[in-house]
């Protein structure tokens, strides 16, 4: 007897959910919050008149994989209530990164969001499934009562509550079928994004998230500077952030770089703080409940829940990048703080040799110095870490279907939608709604350059078909631009880069 035929699998990755909450709440705020919604509503309704069926006929559900990022904790700026009595810190750095904060930040989000969240009810309602893939900006969602509190939210949009909560899933690190597919946001391999342990991002006892750069150069540096347009700094090159610097940040130079010192002390300060509780506590508690042996135990259940083995959970661990706050000639690196400290030394060097240094010696010992001067530049730049993980996925991607023996891995987290086979592993990136609310819109009959991809997967074996879809606002419909179906490639349309879509 042949087994039951696989849910089929709508992947959407980085969907911001709340992203636009951020003061100073405008007109255009509620009409990014009112597209995003709009959006994401006709999407599911558009699914569940265009279910996925089998050969003979057969409705498929849907599993819907939200592939992390979906509700923006992280940007979520809104700190204007009359029942939060805001900490000393709040009213210049917004909200902190607590259990309490992430909860409220979740009803807000809910409140703001409610068609989305009414629309998504309605589709598990419908018969289909939902899971969660946490991501950096929703790694909150590690903490039980913020899971909770989603799964209500969602559910009190349905005459069906018991059903839906029960159809509604969470994967802390990544979503796994069986010799299908392997599911994961990305930011393990992001070493400005990643946390010191992925495993064990937040403190569960105090209710704290444990420092990440990204979060605390959120909080203190860009949430002070309300002018940098953070939707758009993953585009940005280091000459674009020097030109707005001296333009636009309305703060002026020297509060700009004071608040800029200000995020690297306490980030480097918090990850110290940290790293020092985690060693007393190993002291405390002696070996018998060591991180080392927890964190061991946290693998374990993960190979017993994924139906993997142990090694090969533990060779998915040991593939992710280590944070930039390992160690201090990695966080120096990433705080471009060597360039600062390299134009002091060689310009107070090129003064030492106009005071002590004449002729061909002056302009010798110049030569000798711009030479080592860019090799060391080159050397240190070789060191940094990278500061853009995308080319890095595809190989990543390689890795993991080797070690879970899939033949598609998901990747999102970069933003830049990719189908690619490269290798014996299909690599999808199914890009970003993020930049969707800010996004122009197009002809009728014009060719479509919506930013809003995601992925289908249907079948698996030989029959198993992926595909890269783009939701067109316009025309109210999916549409393909990329497929692979048994071993065969189609490429029906061309990617548009998102960032120019903008």
């Amino acid at each position: 007897m042949s087994s039951a035929p696989r849910s089929s699998l709508l992947v959407v990755s980085d969907l911001h959910l709340g992203a636009a909450l951020r003061p100073p709440m405008t007109d255009r705020s509620y009409q990014m919050i009112e597209k995003l919604d709009t959006e994401l509503e006709q999407f599911l309704a558009y699914h569940l008149q265009h279910p996925a069926m089998t050969e003979e006929g057969i409705r498929l559900p849907w599993t819907l994989v939200f592939n992390g990022d979906t509700i923006d904790f992280m940007h979520m700026g809104l700190t204007v209530a009359e029942h939060i009595q805001l900490e000393a810190e709040e009213s210049l750095y917004g909200l902190s990164f607590v259990r309490r904060r992430s909860r409220w930040k979740l009803q807000e989000i809910a409140k703001y969001h409610h068609r989305a969240f009414m629309a998504l009810a309605n589709f598990i309602e419908r018969g289909n499934q939902c899971v969660f893939v946490v991501g950096n900006h929703d790694a909150d969602l590690w903490f039980e009562k913020v899971r909770r509190d989603l799964r209500s939210l969602i559910v009190r949009h349905t005459k069906q509550p018991k059903a839906v909560k029960r159809a509604i899933h969470f994967a802390p690190w990544f979503y796994y079928e069986e010799g299908r597919v392997y599911i994961e946001h990305g930011h393990r391999f992001d070493a400005y994004s990643t946390f010191p342990d992925p495993l064990n991002p937040v403190d569960l006892e105090s209710g704290e998230m444990k420092p990440t750069f990204g979060h605390w150069g959120l909080r203190y540096f860009c949430n002070p500077v309300p002018t940098l347009p953070i939707h758009d700094l993953d585009d940005w090159t280091t000459g674009d952030f020097i030109r707005w610097a001296w333009t636009k940040a309305g703060v002026g130079l020297v509060s700009l770089v004071a608040f800029y010192l200000n995020f690297l002390w306490r980030y480097l300060k918090d990850t110290a703080e940290a790293r020092l509780k985690a060693t007393r506590d190993e002291v405390k508690d002696g070996e018998s409940s060591s991180r080392k042996r927890k964190r061991s135990r946290r693998l374990a259940r993960y190979a017993k829940r994924s139906k993997l083995t142990l090694g090969s959970v533990h060779k998915l661990d040991e593939l992710r990048e280590a944070h930039v706050g390992a160690s201090l000639g990695r966080f120096v690196l990433a705080a471009h703080m060597d360039k600062i400290l390299m134009v002091i030394s060689s310009g107070l060097g090129i003064v030492l040799l106009l005071i002590f240094c004449s002729g061909w010696l002056l302009y010798l010992s110049l030569g000798i110095g711009s030479i080592l001067f860019s090799l060391i530049w080159v050397g240190f730049a070789r060191l940094r870490p990278a500061q853009d993980p995308h080319p890095q996925m595809s190989e990543v991607a390689q890795k993991i279907g080797q070690i879970t023996d899939v033949p598609l891995v998901v990747l999102g987290h970069t933003h830049r939608p990719v189908l690619e086979d490269d290798g014996e592993v299909k690599w999808l990136n199914p890009g970003s709604w993020e930049h969707l609310p800010r996004a122009s819109g197009h002809g009728f009959d014009a060719p479509c350059t919506c930013v809003a991809k995601f992925g289908v997967v249907k079948g698996e074996g030989e029959q198993m078909e992926v595909g890269l879809y783009q939701w067109c606002s316009v025309r109210k419909r999916s549409e393909l631009i990329q497929n692979f179906q048994g071993g065969e490639q189609e490429v029906l349309g061309k990617l548009s880069d998102s960032a120019s879509e903008t």
